[in-house]
Formats: structure tokens, sequence, C-alpha cells
């Protein structure tokens, strides 16, 4: 298995991201894919989505359109397995240190030919803490490409604020609302991936992806991950058991700050349960 390099490295400090290859190897890759089909299966016996399971409009058993599996790691041990697996987590401390806490997982499917298209928006908005040493690994279970909606990512954008992502009515939206100049949005690069390589991006980097107008499926699995002494700013009880455990190095005594800074809380987030839910709504207005 591939180790991230110090050019990788030097491209999350710079660009806000980094693509590392060959993360997953043939045998771990193999398991994620079984489980990904059995939970296909599962997903297409239902007609509404529930706790785990997030489905898209359109979704039948005859055609199962999964739009998210919800904390995978509490759903299947290959999922904790891998989050917490020495391929991953020394690409991690390369990046934010040796003492790293699990802050949460998702398993984002988009869908052949209709795969939804997610708007522009910076992960720091939804869940700010005291410094930035925050980021997300995305494990491509199959091939992320250009075609299929693969992550785009503003490069150098994380060095930006973090913008606005609530609208008019002061409701949070999880899209950017801010007016991106267009020499930004123009400058956005497409992070594609083979099955096994891993993306990582910063929290306040800002990214999105297109529809999935292509024929095949775009599983992503996404972990997120903090530095110990990088503490939430807004208390959210734990999703599950795995929720800010540490998973590699100690414990922090003390909470270490970023600076003078200003940021926008999320805040309430009404009913809707996903970004996929939030941007939809703020769409239909």
């Amino acid at each position: 298995m591939a180790a991230i390099t110090p050019e990788q490295v030097e491209s999350y400090h710079v660009d806000g991201y980094a693509a590392v290859r060959s993360v997953i190897d043939a045998g771990t890759l193999a398991r994620l894919r079984g489980t990904l089909a059995e939970l296909l299966d599962k997903a297409a016996a239902l007609t509404d989505s529930d706790d785990v399971f997030i489905l898209e409009a359109g979704h039948s058993a005859a055609d199962p359109r999964l739009q998210r599996v919800s904390h995978p790691v509490a759903v299947r041990d290959v999922f904790w397995q891998v989050a917490t697996s020495d391929a991953v987590l020394d690409c991690v401390e390369s990046l934010i240190g040796p003492n790293i806490r699990f802050h949460h997982s998702k398993l984002n499917f988009k869908a052949r030919r209709g795969g939804v298209r997610i708007g522009w928006h910076q992960d720091f908005a939804f869940f700010p803490h005291t410094n930035y040493d925050v980021l997300a690994c995305g494990i491509a279970i199959e091939d992320a490409t250009v075609d299929n909606g693969c992550l785009m990512v503003i490069p150098g954008s994380h060095k930006m604020p973090i913008l606005n992502h609530r609208d008019e009515a002061g409701e949070f939206v999880g899209q950017i609302k801010d007016d991106l100049a267009t020499d930004d949005a123009d400058r956005a690069a497409p992070v594609e991936l083979a099955a096994g390589d891993m993306s990582i991006h910063n929290a306040c980097v800002i990214h999105g992806s297109a529809p999935n107008e292509s024929g095949c499926n775009r599983p992503l699995l996404i972990f997120e991950y903090t530095a110990c002494d990088t503490l939430p700013l807004e208390h959210r009880p734990p999703a599950n058991e795995y929720s800010g455990r540490v998973v590699r190095g100690n414990e922090t005594s003390h909470a270490r700050l970023a600076g003078a800074v200003t940021l926008p809380l999320r805040g309430d987030i009404s009913t809707a349960k996903s970004i996929f839910a939030r941007q939809q709504k703020a769409m239909m207005r």
C-alpha cells in the first residue's frame, strides 16, 4: 500500500486537499464492495428513508437509489476497521499530528444517472472547532471521475474566511450563500480517484460535486477526523459510541485556539437531516 508523500502533504497545506493513491489493498476493497452490495440489497426493500439509509427520489426495489448510509462505522465492522487502519491513520497523522480523534463517518452513494449535485460548501460551517485541524478522508470504493460526479475543490480556499451557509431567512441550508468570485469558481479542480485511492481535504476548503449522469455508481466512504486538541465549539450529543473516540495517540488536557476568528455557527437545522435535504429545501424556495 502507498503512503502519503511529502508532495501530497505540501498539496494539502497549500491547496487544502490531496489525493493519495492505493491506500486500500485489494482484499479490503473487495470486502467493502461486498458490504456495499449487501447494504444496497437492504435499501432496496425500503420505501422510505430511515436512520441508516437515505434514499433518492425515484427509489424502488427494481431500481434502488441509495443516497447515503449514515454512520456506516456503526452499521458494519469493516468500516470501523478501515477508519482505524494504519493505512488511513498514517496519512492523517502526517497532516494533523499524532493525537487523532474520530469525528464521524458517512457513505455517499451518488447513484448512476441522477445522483444529485452537491453545492459549494465548507465542512467547518457544519461543525466549527477551536482550530482548523479538521479533515475528511474520502475512500473510493469504485472509480470516482468527472463523469460520475467526483469531488470538486477550489484550491487554496481553505485560507478564505468561513462563508455564509444560511439563506435570507437565516436558516442553515448547507451551502454557500455568499457570491463566489467567478475566478474562484473557475479554478475548481476535479479530484479523480481510482478504486482504493483516498482524497483528503481540509474542513475549510470550498468543495462540492456535480450530478452523476454516468451509468456507474460512485460510492465514496468518508471519515472525518480532528486533532485531539481541536475541540468542538457547538455541543452536540454523540451520534453513536464511535463519536469523539481517540483512535491514535493520547487524549488532550488543553484546547488549542486558532486565534481571534469570527465564524457563523450552524445553529438549528430544523427537520432537514442531511446536506442533501438542506440543499434541496433551499432550491425549492
